[in-house]
């Protein structure tokens, strides 16, 4: 499911010139990792991106900070044609306090 949300089918992946490709591979296979760890999860994240609400008990600081790093190198990549990946960045950015 990882794969798929940072795919070009979902608006959120391809090739192309980044920076810190390294970091955002690094977050993918991360989130990846713990959603193979913790079945469900990756439904919890998306009904949530969905639906807003609280955020799930289940999703950590660090998830969101991950998840941050695979969207923005997603936006970076050009991968992101319909938003769907800066609209979950603007997300994270209101729980987290940064915006």
């Amino acid at each position: 499911m990882t794969d798929w949300l940072f795919s070009k089918k979902s608006g959120g992946a391809s090739e192309g010139p980044r920076g810190s490709a390294d970091e955002g591979a690094g977050a993918r296979a991360w989130l990846k990792k713990t959603n193979d760890a913790n079945p469900g999860l990756n439904r919890i994240v998306a009904k949530w991106f969905k639906e807003g609400g609280e955020l799930p008990k289940e999703i950590s600081r660090e998830y969101l900070e991950r998840y941050r790093a695979a969207a923005q190198d997603a936006i970076d990549r050009g991968i992101d044609t319909q938003g769907v990946q800066a609209q979950r960045i603007q997300r994270i950015d209101q729980v987290l306090g940064k915006s």
